[in-house]
């Protein structure tokens, strides 16, 4: 069961993921200037406004978690930049207790509670996390309703006919290294999970 990569596909993401990207940046912008500056006046009812919320505790509490996000953005500025081969990736993911190794010439696979994962490197410097699933059959319109109501990843069904989902790192100029692993978290321990109870619930047994 092999990962299969569509360009269509890949741009489509690249653009959500962009203008997510793009509000993201404005907003930690005023953070930082607001850092800078020690314009105190520049308060969470401020910055509720900007995002056109009203300051309810719950806003409060949203824009508490977006400041500390802007504020780990902010301090990463200063972070070295890296293009990853594959060697140095594997490399880093066993310096993080991950037992990694090469698949292939683009492709590094390991295990994470007991899920088979894999890591794949475009040409450009981009990475690829790929988990799959077996023995289980979804529909395409079961699939579809997974790209549409989840973010950060997308889903389909492989040449097998097996579910599987995929998510990207947009490397760029480069990317630190807290980058890289506050990815591979978010799909080993958000997206992974989240995708095994889908297709648990929504699949039948091949």
């Amino acid at each position: 069961m092999l990962p299969v990569s569509y360009n269509a596909a890949r741009h489509a993401h690249r653009a959500h993921h962009a203008w997510g990207c793009g509000y993201l940046a404005l907003v930690c912008s005023v953070q930082y200037f607001k850092e800078k500056t020690m314009k105190k006046t520049l308060t969470a009812a401020a910055l509720a406004g900007l995002m056109g919320l009203m300051p309810t505790a719950h806003a409060s509490g949203e824009l508490a978690k977006l400041e500390n996000v802007c504020a780990a953005l902010n301090e990463g500025k200063s972070a070295k930049l890296h293009v990853y081969t594959v060697d140095e990736m594997v490399r880093l993911l066993e310096k993080h207790g991950f037992n990694a190794s090469k698949k292939d010439a683009n492709a590094i696979r390991f295990m994470y509670e007991n899920s088979l994962i894999l890591m794949v490197r475009y040409n450009d410097g981009d990475w690829q996390l790929y988990y799959g699933t077996s023995g289980v059959k979804l529909t395409y319109e079961q699939i579809n309703d997974w790209n549409r109501t989840k973010r950060i990843s997308r889903a389909y069904i492989d040449r097998d006919g097996d579910p599987v989902v995929e998510s990207d790192l947009l490397v760029g100029k480069g990317v630190t290294e807290d980058q890289v692993m506050n990815f591979i978290k978010v799909f080993l321990d958000f997206t992974r999970p989240q995708f095994k109870n889908f297709v648990k619930e929504k699949g039948k047994s091949s």
